[in-house]
């Protein structure tokens, strides 16, 4: 249905575009004037400095500057530059013309010097520049009123100054009353026709995505919209109607659009032809390509015309060649929307080179080949919305082989689902039974996990977390039940000198003996934990001062004769910090502690290490040499 209907709104259109034209039997001075060279001279003089204006261009310095213009367009590449025409007519032509058309709507300044009988120049001043309300002529080109003056001084030259920001190219042509009016409803049919075609398949693709909410649909609006938007600024009609009183805009728009034109055009391809999965590598050319236009679109933005201009013509270039083989590439692998995409591209393809042909006088102007680009994207705007309803069809093929397909699953399903239950139920004691026998398993691997969770791997002492938790608990059962609390803190003298001189290996069992030590010598009402690295923390419940003291002693003399095979010549030490906490101090906090033996233990490092220093800075809580009593 989509495709029907999508294929009356394109013969319909495509009837009234290719019939728009009314054929115009042109007088022998109308139409392009570098076909008029027998009785007009054309003279160019090129200001890249922008620094001339109309008197020091008559002056005699700059009259012999001037040179003999032979080329076949009017075309001076991508830069900033100003140039000035020096137009001579002869009489023949004087009485035949009324008006002087310079079309390239974007260019920034274009003024036209009419010469008096007083010496003087009438001028009238045109371009993207300046508000569109201002023109001699409200068009969408720019159009010069000379037939008035064409008698005053037949012999003396025109002088036409024109003036861009980024593409110097224009074309000049001359007009009679009578086809300068042809022309411009022409041209304005034509355009009319064009935008009804993007606004009727936008509205038409929008309806549709509403309904379906398929991606493509809606970026098909949005691509359509922002060509349009872009053949409105570059032949500018958005100009005349849309922004007429906003000249900074005009100059960027082209530009901008562009880069919007190109993005939604890629995004649009890489949805349709779900090209991340039948073309990876172009995917990732074009996901390239999107970021250099964003780029650009951020140079338009900021004013830097002429690099973002150079920009948009090297990615615009790369555009149509690379969707085109993404989709030729889709269409051999199988997926048969992309062939639609394709002839719509290569259509475009056609029309582009024929824009090129024409703007470079390889081809004659008329209404197709200056149209070209117009006519191409709106018979590619067409064949991209028949590829949609190509991909629709086919989408909702697969979609009621996928039904008929669940519906045999469902019954084959419903006939096997009563025995699958009789065999389930059966297996129900089974299950059951193991269940309880993974039940048990994962209360031991729970066990497990806990011991892994609160545990040093290297060690199996507590680990910094477990500790800390463990030893708040205790400090508030020392509270309860009145007694005291000493901490150890133990630290391996030279440890990474140690790793350095034996290797890490040997470092790691000189950490595995210590907990060994300590496991042995500790009773089950203390805890040990490996603090970090080469530290150890103790803590001894219901232990003076004293008794703390001479375990750290033990300690200490016991890893001082620690020997390995591996290591004979290793020398093994240890620094202890020692602190005695009263239980009759109930404000107590496990920092103050951690910190008064920690205190304690960089003491004796600093006495020469290999000793056992007890802190002796009174924080009211804890207690240094001697225990309270």
């Amino acid at each position: 249905m989509h495709l029907k209907v999508t294929t009356g709104i394109a013969i319909v259109i495509l009837c009234v575009l290719f019939n728009a034209e009314v054929v115009i039997a042109e007088p022998q001075f109308n139409g392009d004037i570098l076909k008029l060279r027998n009785v007009v001279s054309l003279e160019v003089l090129e200001d890249p400095n922008n620094s001339l204006d109309i008197d020091k261009i008559i002056s005699s310095n700059h009259q012999y500057k001037f040179e003999k213009y032979n080329d076949k367009s009017f075309n001076f590449g991508l830069k900033q530059t100003t140039v000035w025409l020096r137009i001579s007519f002869t009489n023949d032509i004087l009485n035949h013309i009324d008006f002087l058309e310079v079309d390239n709507p974007y260019l920034d300044l274009v003024k036209l010097y009419i010469p008096t009988i007083d010496e003087s120049y009438i001028v009238q001043e045109a371009g993207d520049s300046i508000p569109f309300n201002q023109r001699p002529n409200l068009f969408r080109t720019f159009i010069f009123n000379i037939g008035s003056f064409t008698n005053e001084l037949p012999n003396q030259p025109y002088y036409l100054q024109i003036r861009s920001g980024g593409d110097m190219h224009f074309i000049l042509r001359l007009w009679s009353d009578t086809n300068l009016f042809s022309y411009t409803s022409n041209s304005q049919a034509l355009m009319g026709f064009y935008f009804g075609l993007i606004i009727v398949m936008a509205l038409y693709n929008l309806f549709i995505f509403f309904n379906i909410r398929e991606n493509s649909n809606l970026l098909y609006v949005i691509y359509i919209i922002c060509f349009g938007l872009f053949i409105g600024s570059r032949n500018g009609i958005a100009f005349q109607y849309l922004w007429p009183n906003n000249p900074d805009w005009a100059q960027i728009s082209t530009i901008f659009f562009t880069g919007l034109v190109i993005i939604s055009a890629f995004a649009f391809s890489r949805e349709f032809l779900q090209t991340s999965k039948h073309t990876p590598r172009l995917d990732k050319i074009i996901l390239i390509l999107m970021g250099f236009a964003f780029v650009e679109i951020l140079m338009s933005l900021a004013r830097e015309v002429p690099m973002a201009t150079k920009w948009s013509v090297a990615i615009g270039l790369c555009l149509p060649p690379i969707i085109w083989l993404s989709g030729v590439l889709s269409w051999f692998a199988g997926y048969r929307p992309a062939r639609f995409l394709v002839i719509a591209w290569s259509f475009f393809l056609i029309t582009i080179l024929i824009g090129g042909f024409t703007h470079a006088g390889l081809l004659p102007i008329n209404t197709f080949t200056g149209h070209s680009m117009q006519i191409g994207s709106g018979v590619e705007i067409i064949l991209l919305s028949w590829a949609l309803a190509d991909r629709m069809s086919i989408l909702i093929q697969e979609k009621e082989k996928q039904q008929i397909s669940y519906q045999e699953k469902l019954q084959q399903h419903n006939l096997t689902l009563e025995q699958q239950v009789q065999a389930r139920t059966l297996k129900l004691n089974e299950a059951a039974e193991i269940a309880n026998q993974k039940a048990n398993l994962l209360e031991k691997v729970n066990y497990r996990l806990e011991e892994i969770a609160t545990r040093d791997g290297l060690t199996g002492l507590l680990n910094h977390s477990a500790f800390i938790e463990q030893f708040k608990h205790i400090i508030e059962d020392a509270k309860r039940y009145e007694y005291y609390i000493s901490v150890l803190i133990l630290d391996i003298d030279n440890f990474k000198k140690i790793n350095d001189t034996f290797g890490h290996i040997i470092g790691n069992k000189v950490l595995c003996s210590l907990s060994n030590i300590l496991k042995d010598e500790l009773r089950e009402s203390d805890i040990a934990a490996r603090f970090g690295g080469d530290e150890f923390l103790i803590v001894l419940t219901r232990a003076t001062h004293v008794e703390a003291v001479d375990k750290a002693e033990k300690l200490r003399h016991k890893f001082s004769k620690l020997k390995l095979n591996e290591a004979e010549k290793l020398l093994c030490s240890i620094s202890i910090g020692v602190t005695t906490v009263d239980w009759r101090n109930h404000h107590t906090d496990y920092n103050l502690i951690l910190k008064s033996a920690d205190s304690a233990m960089y003491r004796a490092k600093k006495l020469g290490k290999n000793k056992v220093c007890t802190s002796d800075v009174d924080y009211k809580i804890i207690y240094g040499n001697t225990p309270k009593t």
